[in-house]
């Protein structure tokens, strides 16, 4: 399974850009989503409308260095 992180959770809500929604496209269900710490951060963010977590992004930021990353946000 691919896991994603907040980010990109919040890019493919926003549809921007298209491309990593192109990409989230191509998985079916099952096969790619968040883990439950992300899911926990993305309602807590949208109960408190943009307040940082502190501890919830530090076990996320450990969790990701724990498994492989990808990058799939295009740089300039």
């Amino acid at each position: 399974m691919i896991l994603l992180d907040t980010n990109i959770c919040i890019t493919i809500i926003n549809a921007n850009p298209a491309a990593v929604v192109g990409r989230f496209k191509r998985y079916r269900l099952g096969e790619i989503g968040p883990c439950s710490v992300v899911a926990a951060e993305l309602r807590t963010d949208l109960e408190r409308r943009g307040t940082p977590n502190g501890p919830l992004d530090t076990m996320i930021a450990a969790h990701a260095l724990s498994l492989q990353v990808e990058n799939w946000v295009p740089t300039a």
